[in-house]
């Protein structure tokens, strides 16, 4: 009431009245009224403390109603009780007289007893002290607020000591029993009702710590069932509400009630003293508080970063998911518990509950987490639905910003976690071989390198093999030993007895069974005793060391079972004689420590002989030492007492005590420790679901799994944990079996399918390459319904079905087998309807996947649809249409991201379009079709290539597909694209003209038809579109242009040519928006001649008008030696010049005349630079094959052979000559520059060894000469005279090298007989066949220039300077005289007639005699021509006098031959 306050001593006392009146009634009404009223005063006690503003409500009575009380005649004690409270509650709100409450002290004998009227006393004194202790931090307490929390204090430590009454007799103390269970009743309703001050108050946390642990101590190991589910269950109050501020009472209680159940292969409390339906009634208790322990997130996650992480503490977490996962796949630990099966399913439900609970709590955030954790139902799949499409699209900027903040911590975790797993492996190594144990320690930093270092590890790090401390520190090694005296020298002995110091010192390791080693350990115990006690009865170390080891053999003799005579008193006095510098030890202290010996063995700390925890072998079963004797008593089916031994119970809470001092509790934030608890957990959890799937057949169970899965890859997938994502989608894909499909499946089959589908439609995301899984059961799934409705793939491919054959082994069995149909309707039955539904919103929604996962799924739909594919009798093409779908599904998504998917595609349906089933093949090439119709309808921007990148298919299948089927569907989809889509054709442009390209080579005449019908068409009605947006696109036109003109049809060929025509057209006129129009310092001469072009049509007008957009007249461009024009023009002209080897003469013509023609008419826009270019790249190395192949050996082809063989030189060589010097000279006042070269390459074909060759050079020559006389001066006259004069150098005829070398090899060839000499010097064969052609290659050569030379005089004659003419004069005079002196050799004359005599030349094959005539004949017919003209035409004085010096020095050897070739008289010259 507001207006009375009871407190302290009367408090107590109103509650040690109501707990008697409990215990003392036989009445069931009272008994509950009484526990009624303690209730109530507990709530309302610790309401006033945590909440003193509100106001107490009465409770309700069925809430602390255990179970349904007994049926009777009288009324209902509930209701009696409830109306009770009720007017109680009323009559004290009515309550006004007292203002201020009183303290009642009353006491009784049985108060002394228990302490009460002591404890309040202890406070009352201490009220200073109080005041300070019961404030919280910065808090000023008035009286009242003390009182208060006073009375909280002491109600909790009353009932804490009430709960551990013990009844030492036995069982039957039913009344011990029940007050035992209603103060642990009284206890767990404070704990739950407590707040903020009582959970994190240190008062209130020490009494919890010194009381209620102690209580806990002694109550979870009775084998009273109430006692221990109570126990449990305000353990579990504790874990939720205490666990931060008890890190060291939580690792030993958890161990003890929930863990040693699970772990122990022998567990069997109570067994043979409780019923199994109690026992029974614990397990479900105990799996109910793991429950709700394992969906609580937080508690887990505390859980694992305070001892899974912690080097010094138990790894509780994964000892918890061990004996869960144990339980589930062997049962109860317990033999012959009594159970029923319906009693041990539950139990393995609720295991699997419990797993199932902590994977889901990882699954979910924190607020879920906590949510689920209070409402304490059953793990449902469906729960969390909104939860889990909320967290799908995991790549927005916040969630990328809380995963960089996690990841660092998260990094912390794992590498704590890690150092751990490898310190305990270290522990592990170190058990077996100490040494190697030590050394992976050093290696991993984990240690430290001196002896000091350690040492101090072995004495002070837990969990280390006692036995392998012994065997390191007892080695005889030098660093070993170095280590065992530093190990002894850390303890201290000071004030201890000889037996006490030997103990302890013992006490941290086992001792050898080798003499050596333990007498190392004795010698330097020895020295150690005695330097901390100097004051000790021995003379000397060594006589410690003597009576050290004879302790020790006392102790191996009084407590090793094998020794039957033991040693007695006087045989230790005996055996120790003398041993003290020769004199006995005091026979007191040898007595003293003989009985301390044999009546207290020396044991270990922690003793690890019988550590059967399920750890790796590196700490106890509870994980501190000296635990497993409470444990064993927890345990054992020997043990028949209420309760453990007192003793060890003090012991272990004195041990909790020390330790919880220096331990601090770490408190987990976020999700970094998702991924490490889960990498600890997914394998035995993944065996344990496994196992309870086949297992059981139950819904229930199933039902678990499958949340098992879905949430466990939901875990993992986010965490890019690929290892467990793949594991357990596998493992779900498996339990479906639509691998391996039988008769009827059970129902379980459909719900694993059905959580595939989830999983797939809820972690999308990130399942990257788990998606291969996924579609693979999909596929497999959709095989069976295609099976049931006979129509599937084959029928779509329109393949027939391959008959199913009866496997031998069945045609002769009874048994009637199910149809492939059969089975397909019972399986398609047994999965549902909604699975269909299911699949399609999978393919559905890949359109709402994130950027990285929609590249995954296409990627792993393209590999089931490959394996669909492999079978060459009956492909499937299912998962092909789904391509289909999901490419249309994600078109809409940005060009990035789509340009990543269809690389993947785009490889696939290469693949697909060559496929050897041609079936196959087109249904692929039509469904990219479809894509690339829908592709098209949207625009594209400039720069951009998605189109060109989309239809690369088509151009790789038509290069490599051998059906002539599938060229054929290619061109005409292209076709179409081009027909219905030409307006959006952007960069699609280079692949159409691409797979244009192909065709044009195709072996099929009408595939090449074909293809050309359609590149026609764009030329004449779609060109403009070509170029609109990208101007590249021009050049591969082209291309397929000269592809199509190297094509075998004659008439697509020379059309082809003609569109390169009109190309070149477009080209010149400056449609193509990237060329430049001439700036205003171009030459004037060139923009006339452009003016002065011939008017084109005015299509082509108004095509440039619109490419333009600038002026309404065409512009000109200037084109030079700049890539971009270089790029433009050369495939075009390079493709022509090609086409000028063609095998078709028609070809042949036609090209080289549209290639001249296209110089010709818009060579007036070409820069010098770039004339350069074209000369040297397009138009001289048309030549180069002729000059290569035109070797003197065609000069011995017989005649009627020569014209086929020479064609091309003959006809297309010589034309295209011609058409080079008519094109230097229609643009020499641009091209000359290019006159050197232009000679030289000329001069070239003089010089040639081939006679047609030669002629057809000096002919060019002289044409070229002819043209530019008028316009070339004086030093252009003078290269071409110089270049003139080197031809004349060289091929100027000579006899003497012919008969020399004849001479020489005939003598070389001497000894090989006469047919051999013969040969050498014959001239119709070998090498005097070929220098006699050629000499008459040079001399027909020599003629034509000579005659070249009077032609050119002609015509320079009135325009050249005289100093010109002196030139040519003086080439012709040299020809005359070198001929005149070979004619007069009448000797070389002799040998020649000789030689071809013998050598069987034909007269008409012979040369005359003298040799050279007619060569001087002819140039000296010339030379007097010149001469004369020169006689006349000049009329310098000067210049007359050089030509008379000519005349009068030549007049000696010309006189005979004047009178040959004229009667007419010589003129005078003046002379």
């Amino acid at each position: 009431a507001e207006s009375t306050g009871i407190h302290g001593e009367a408090l107590l006392l109103i509650v040690k009245t109501c707990y008697h009146i409990f215990l003392g009634s036989r009445s069931e009404s009272i008994q509950l009224f009484a526990k009624a009223s303690l209730t109530q005063i507990l709530i309302a006690v610790m309401t006033r403390m945590e909440h003193p503003a509100e106001s107490i409500t009465c409770i309700a009575v069925s809430d602390i109603v255990g179970s349904k009380p007994t049926q009777s005649k009288g009324p209902d004690p509930e209701k009696v009780v409830q109306e009770l409270l009720n007017l109680v509650f009323q009559d004290i709100s009515e309550i006004k007289g007292l203002q201020k409450a009183e303290s009642f002290v009353i006491r009784s004998d049985d108060e002394e007893q228990n302490g009460v009227d002591a404890d309040t006393e202890v406070l009352n004194s201490q009220t200073a002290r109080s005041i300070g202790t019961f404030a919280m931090e910065g808090e000023e307490l008035t009286n009242k607020v003390l009182t208060i929390r006073k009375d909280t204090f002491l109600v909790f430590r009353a009932l804490c000591k009430l709960s551990m009454k013990t009844s030492e007799d036995n069982a039957s103390d039913q009344l011990a029993i029940r007050g035992k269970i209603l103060s642990l009743e009284l206890i767990k309703v404070l704990l739950q009702n407590s707040g903020k001050i009582f959970q994190t108050h240190e008062r209130f946390i020490e009494a919890v710590k010194q009381y209620l642990c102690l209580s806990l101590l002694k109550n979870c190991a009775s084998i009273i069932s109430p006692t221990f589910q109570l126990s449990a269950s305000i353990f579990q109050t504790l874990t939720e509400k205490f666990r931060s501020s008890m890190k060291s009472q939580f690792g030993v209680f958890f161990p003890m009630i929930y863990l040693k159940p699970l772990e122990s292969p022998t567990f069997e409390t109570g067994k043979g003293m409780i019923s199994s339906y109690d026992l029974y009634s614990q397990w479900v208790v105990l799996f109910r508080c793991l429950y709700s322990i394992c969906c609580d997130k937080q508690i887990l996650s505390d859980i694992f970063v305070n001892y899974d992480c912690d080097i010094d503490e138990s790894n509780i977490y994964e000892r918890l998911i061990a004996g869960l996962v144990r339980v589930i796949q062997r049962g109860i630990p317990m033999e012959d518990s009594g159970f029923s099966s319906t009693m041990l399913f539950n139990l393995n439900f609720f295991a699997l509950q419990c797993l199932v609970g902590i994977v889901k709590s990882l699954a979910i955030d924190d607020t879920e987490a906590s949510r689920l954790s209070a409402s304490g139902d059953s793990v449902d799949s469906n729960e969390n639905e909104e939860s889990t499409n909320d967290a799908e699209h995991m790549n927005g900027d916040d969630e990328k910003l809380d995963e960089e903040v996690d990841s660092s911590q998260m990094d912390q975790l794992e590498q704590k976690k890690a150092y751990k797993m490898n310190y305990q492996k270290g522990l592990n190594q170190f058990k077996k071989k100490p040494k190697k144990g030590i050394q992976f320690l050093q290696k991993h930093k984990m240690l430290g390198e001196s002896a000091e270092e350690v040492a101090k590890f072995l004495k002070s790090s837990q969990g280390l093999d006692k036995s392998g401390i012994g065997e390191y520190l007892g080695d005889g090694d030098p660093f070993n030993l170095d280590v065992m005296y530093s190990y002894v020298e850390m303890c201290d002995f000071t004030g201890m007895k000889f037996d006490e110091g030997l103990r302890h010192f013992l006490s941290g390791f086992r001792l050898p069974g080798e003499a050596q080693k333990i007498d190392r350990f004795m010698l330097k115990y020895a020295e150690r005793y005695c330097i901390c006690n100097p004051e000790n009865i021995f003379a000397n170390t060594d006589a410690a060391y003597v009576f050290a080891y004879s302790v020790i053999m006392l102790q191996t003799d009084a407590h090793n079972a094998q020794v039957k005579n033991k040693m007695t008193m006087e045989e230790f006095k005996k055996n120790n004689r003398g041993i003290n510098d020769e004199k006995d030890l005091p026979g007191e202290f040898l007595s003293e420590i003989y009985e301390n010996v044999v009546n207290n063995e020396f044991k270990i700390k922690g003793d690890d002989s019988n550590n059967t925890s399920v750890e790796v072998q590196t700490k106890s079963r509870s994980g501190l030492p000296g635990l497993d004797a409470i444990l064993n008593v927890f345990g054992g089916s020997q043990v028949r007492s209420i309760e453990p031994n007192e003793e060890m119970i003090r012991q272990k809470h004195e041990e909790m005590k020390q330790k919880g001092s220096a331990s601090k509790w770490a408190t987990a934030v976020g999700n970094e420790d998702t991924r490490p608890m889960l990498e600890v957990a997914w394998a035995p959890f993944l065996g344990a679901i496994s196992i309870a799937f086949e297992e059981s057949d139950d819904e229930s169970i199933t039902s678990l799994c499958m949340d098992a899965f879905y949430y466990v890859i939901k875990v993992a997938a986010p965490q890019e944990m690929e290892t467990v994502r793949d594991a357990f989608l596998t493992s779900l894909a498996k339990a479906t079996h639509l691998h391996m499909p039988i008769g009827k499946m059970h129902q379980k089959r459909g719900e694993a399918f059905k959580t595939l589908l989830n999983v797939a439609l809820q972690c999308g995301n990130h399942l990257n390459s788990g998606w291969k899984t996924v579609l693979t059961s999909i596929s497999q799934y959709e095989r069976i319904c295609e099976q049931q409705g006979n129509s599937g793939t084959d029928e779509i491919l329109g393949i027939a079905t391959s008959p199913k054959m009866t496997p031998k082994k069945e045609r002769f069995k009874k048994k009637a087998v199910m149809s492939p149909a059969q089975v397909s309707a019972s399986i398609v039955d047994t999965f549902g309807s909604t699975c269909t539904s299911n699949i399609v919103q999978v393919y559905e929604n890949s359109g709402n996947l994130s950027s990285t996962a929609v590249v995954h799924f296409v990627k792993a739909l393209c590999e089931v649809s490959s394996q669909e594919l492999e079978s060459k009798l009956s492909p499937r093409v299912y998962s092909l249409t789904k391509i289909v779908e999901v490419a249309h599904y994600n078109m809409n998504r940005v060009r990035i991201v789509w340009s990543r998917i269809w690389s993947i595609l785009a490889d696939y349906f290469i693949f697909v379009g060559c496929h050897s089933s041609l079936n196959v093949a087109m249904y692929a090439i039509d469904a990219l079709r479809q894509l690339a119709m829908k592709f098209l309808e949207r625009d594209e921007l400039a720069n951009y290539t998605f189109q060109n990148e989309f239809l690369k298919p088509f151009v790789t299948v038509m290069r490599q597909s051998n059906a002539v089927e599938i060229r054929e569907l290619i061109i005409r989809c292209v076709s179409q694209f081009i027909l219905a889509r030409v307006a959006n054709v952007k960069s699609g442009w280079k692949s159409m003209f691409m797979v244009f390209t192909a065709a044009a080579s195709d072996e099929n005449r009408q595939l090449v038809a074909l293809a050309f019908s359609t590149i026609e068409k764009i030329v004449r009605e779609y060109f403009s579109h070509v170029t609109e947006t990208e101007t590249s696109t021009f050049t591969d036109c082209v291309n397929c242009l000269i592809a199509f003109a190297n094509s075998t049809l004659i008439d697509v060929s020379l059309n082809a040519i003609a569109f390169l025509r009109f190309c070149a057209l477009k080209l010149a006129e400056g449609e193509l928006g990237e060329l430049e129009a001439p700036s205003a310092g171009t030459d004037n001469n060139i923009a006339e001649k452009v003016q002065e072009k011939p008017s084109v049509s005015e299509d082509s007008v108004d095509a440039e008008k619109s490419a333009t957009n600038v002026n309404k007249t065409p512009r000109a461009i200037l084109f030079t030696d700049q890539d971009v024009h270089l790029y433009f023009w050369f495939p075009l002209l390079a493709g022509l010049s090609e086409l000028t080897f063609d095998t078709r003469e028609e070809i042949r013509q036609t090209s080289l005349e549209v290639l001249f023609d296209i110089l010709d008419y818009h060579g007036s826009t070409f820069t010098i630079d770039f004339w350069v270019r074209i000369f040297n790249s397009i138009l001289f190395p048309i030549f180069d094959q002729v000059r290569a192949e035109a070797t003197e050996i065609t000069t011995f082809v017989r005649d009627s052979d020569r014209s086929k063989e020479d064609a091309w030189l003959y006809q297309t060589c010589k034309n295209c000559l011609q058409h080079v010097i008519d094109l230097f000279s229609k643009f020499f006042k641009e091209l000359r520059g290019l006159l050197p070269q232009l000679i030289d390459f000329v001069c070239g074909f003089i010089r040639r060894n081939h006679e047609n060759l030669a002629s057809m050079g000096v002919e060019v020559f002289s044409k070229m000469a002819l043209a530019i006389a008028e316009e070339a001066d004086e030093k252009e006259l003078s290269l071409m005279f110089e270049g003139i004069r080197n031809v004349l150098l060289e091929t100027e005829p000579s006899i003497q090298p012919l008969l020399a070398s004849l001479e020489d090899e005939s003598e070389a060839k001497g000894s090989s007989g006469e047919g051999a000499r013969r040969r050498a010097r014959s001239l119709t064969e070998g090498s005097g066949a070929r220098k006699l052609a050629n000499l008459k290659c040079k001399i027909s050569v020599q003629i034509l220039l000579a005659q070249s030379i009077g032609n050119i005089y002609t015509a320079l004659k009135s325009k050249s300077a005289t100093s010109s003419k002196l030139v040519l004069l003086s080439l012709l005079k040299d020809i005359v005289q070198k001929t005149k002196s070979i004619n007069l050799d009448i000797e070389q004359r002799g040998s020649l007639i000789a030689l071809q005599e013998k050598g069987e030349v034909e007269p008409s094959s012979r040369l005359p005699d003298p040799p050279l005539l007619e060569l001087e004949k002819q140039s000296f017919h010339v030379f007097l021509g010149v001469l004369m003209n020169l006689a006349v035409d000049i009329t310098d004085e000067a210049e007359l006098g050089k030509v008379r010096f000519i005349f009068l020095f030549s007049r000696a050897w010309l006189d005979p031959f004047i009178y040959q070739i004229s009667t007419k008289p010589f003129p005078t010259l003046g002379c």
